[in-house]
């Protein structure tokens, strides 16, 4: 598959995948969500606690300014070898994409002050835009947390083999979301695509997994492995996609702005 024909109908894949009509028979279409990531580094002399500081401003502004929802967590690399190049990462959701623009407009007519607090604190040079679909919400009482929590979350890149449909994809995340279901995964899984400034990725879309705990991702592991998960996910996935090795990210959620999972 063309990776530049993807990604320029980027914003029209996931509704293509649900108006289908043999697929509209059998389930209702997802919420479209909208997720923005921004890479970014500290500025010398800079660390968590500046961060911490900015967020709490942050936090109240958003609390004063903007009553639509958006959440939003940063991540710290914890296994990527050296695909990570910056110090972290800040990923924002969105339920969908006229939410994203009624926040995005607040933030750029009245956020300017805050723009240069955290600029000076954690400058990013990288901002991009995905469509999200979410195939499983993720368990656990209260997940995604209070403010300052902390969670797993894990990204791959996934490339589209030739001539597969979006029915293809559709059908393999679906089914691979009732295998982690049905073995008592606690996991939420989703796809992103993407939409705006995303010229870096290295495949087609991102599949993204979060977990409310290390032990949580580590079960799903040994369950991958010793309890032959990697069998159902070759059955599925062979000949249709294929993922590269997956990044584990510390997730500290900063705004728990009432974004829900699908």
């Amino acid at each position: 598959m063309n990776k530049s024909r993807l990604f320029s109908a980027a914003m029209l894949l996931t509704p293509a995948i649900f108006c289908n009509p043999s697929l509209a028979q059998e389930e209702a279409p997802p919420n479209i969500g909208a997720v923005e990531i921004y890479m970014c580094s500290y500025a010398e002399g800079q660390g968590a606690a500046d961060l911490g500081k900015v967020v709490n401003k942050w936090n109240g502004w958003m609390d004063k300014n903007v009553a639509t929802p958006y959440s939003a967590w940063t991540l710290t690399p914890v296994i990527t070898g050296s695909y990570f190049e910056a110090d972290i990462g800040w990923l924002g959701a969105y339920q969908n994409g006229s939410d994203m623009g009624k926040v995005t407009q607040s933030w750029i007519s009245e956020g300017g002050d805050l723009q240069a607090a955290f600029d000076s604190v954690i400058p990013c040079d990288n901002h991009s835009v995905y469509s999200s679909v979410n195939y499983k919400a993720p368990e656990g009482e209260g997940w995604p947390g209070e403010n300052g929590s902390s969670s797993v979350t894990v990204f791959s890149d996934c490339t589209v083999a030739e001539g597969k449909t979006l029915e293809d994809i559709h059908a393999v995340h679906t089914a691979w979301a009732e295998h982690l279901t049905a073995r008592g995964s606690k996991a939420g899984f989703w796809t992103f695509l993407p939409a705006y400034g995303a010229d870096t990725i290295n495949g087609h879309y991102k599949v993204v997994v979060g977990y409310p705990s290390y032990e949580d991702w580590g079960n799903d592991h040994n369950d991958y492995t010793n309890g032959g998960g990697w069998r159902k996910g070759r059955e599925l996935s062979e000949g249709v996609i294929q993922c590269d090795s997956p990044r584990v990210y510390h997730t500290t959620l900063r705004r728990n702005g009432g974004v829900t999972a699908n």
